[in-house]
């Protein structure tokens, strides 16, 4: 058996909050996010989900960076 226990998997948009909330830096937060967004991985909507409830700054900093990829 190639996973002898259950792994916890998370989403993208998730992993992107995740990340923004623990103080990663900011350029590659919205590095991330715009990969992701255009990979297709993600959309703004899933992010607005994923950031809601992870604290003021981390959701501003997803939140502007998906913004930079709209514009």
């Amino acid at each position: 058996n190639m996973f002898p226990r259950p792994m916890a998997v998370t989403s993208v948009a998730r992993t992107i909050a995740d990340a923004a909330a623990d103080g990663t830096a900011p350029d590659q937060v919205r590095r991330a996010v715009r990969e992701a967004l255009q990979r297709g991985l993600v959309t703004p909507a899933g992010l607005e989900r994923a950031v809601a409830g992870i604290g003021a700054r981390a959701a501003e900093l997803v939140r502007a960076a998906i913004a930079e990829v709209e514009d």
